[in-house]
């Protein structure tokens, strides 16, 4: 009796540890979904805004050279130099946010992964003290 008794501890200990285990990963796999989906957006968002910007820039730049296009050929020149500076300075400053959003992804999910494999180890090493625990205990009553 003693024998099967502790034969269901140690089978219930192994499932409670299985399944704590399974809902550990699955946590990390939607967490990490999450912030792969928050960074897909981010960066779709910070894509968006650079067209536009972009394109606003080209609009006005158009229109200004269409203005001054009968004064001189200096005035054209300058607007174009400004427009490729902002230009620039949108498409250096989407990939700066871009590369953020990306490292504080990478970052969280390393969080998510070192903090799974830390509860798994501990639901192992907890489930290995019990089976000892009930073996000994099986020991000492044999």
């Amino acid at each position: 009796e003693v024998i099967n008794y502790s034969v269901i501890v140690i089978q219930e200990v192994i499932n409670y540890s299985v399944i704590v285990i399974l809902e550990v990963i699955n946590y990390s796999v939607i967490v990490i979904l999450e912030v792969i989906n928050y960074s897909v957006i981010a960066i779709q968002e910070v894509i968006n805004y650079s067209v536009i910007a972009i394109l606003e820039v080209i609009n006005y730049s158009v229109i200004v050279i269409q203005e001054v296009i009968n004064y001189s050929v200096i005035v054209i020149q300058e607007v174009i130099n400004y427009s490729v500076i902002v230009i620039q300075e949108v498409i250096n400053y989407s990939v700066i946010v871009i590369l953020e959003v990306i490292n504080y992804s990478v970052i969280v999910i390393q969080e998510v992964i070192n903090y799974s494999v830390i509860v798994i180890h501990e639901v192992i090493n907890y489930s290995v003290i019990v089976i000892q625990e009930v073996i000994n205990y099986i020991v000492i009553v044999i």
